[in-house]
């Protein structure tokens, strides 16, 4: 129990410094008031969007085994889980560890896969502030952020499919 209290204490601390100015009152009003029913719309789109990623997943995994996407759907699940609670995105390693005492796997190899899905994931947002860049107002300072940002993300993705291409080419 004292783990419990620690961390409830600890977490209470820094969402307090988090969080400066923040309104109690006005947040209780408005979860009074809420609509809860959107919930239910919300959660459907969150899980369906979990199942495509997990197919994503079983295709990229396919050359090294084929494994069910019942048996992955709770991994990526997992990982996603992990992603919220542990820093620096822990939770695919989390994701890649529950799969190799699933199905035996390497856990190199399926945080290779699990690499190939962020490059893509980067490459799409890449693609959706470059279409939303032109129509967005912002001052030029941060739209030239944005572009040494994006730049610097897809010479990055870059050099990772060169380098995922060369090792694969080498096995």
């Amino acid at each position: 129990y004292w783990q419990l209290i620690i961390g409830v204490a600890i977490s209470a601390v820094f969402i307090y410094w988090a969080l400066p100015g923040l309104h109690l009152d006005a947040v209780v009003a408005a979860l009074r008031t809420a609509n809860y029913w959107w919930l239910i719309p919300g959660v459907l789109v969150y899980f369906v969007g979990l199942w495509v990623r997990t197919w994503r997943w079983q295709y990229t995994l396919r050359p090294i085994q084929k494994v069910p996407l019942r048996t992955l759907f709770p991994d990526v699940c997992i990982g996603y889980f992990g992603n919220n609670i542990f820093p620096f995105r822990a939770g695919e390693v989390l994701r890649s560890y529950v799969l190799k005492k699933q199905t035996g796997i390497d856990i190199s190899s399926s945080l290779a896969t699990v690499i190939i899905e962020r490059i893509a994931d980067g490459l799409v947002m890449i693609m959706f502030v470059f279409l939303a860049l032109p129509f967005a107002p912002m001052p030029e300072v941060y739209r030239n952020a944005v572009i040494v940002m994006t730049v610097a993300f897809t010479a990055a993705a870059g050099w990772a499919v060169v380098l995922i291409g060369t090792v694969a080419l080498a096995l």
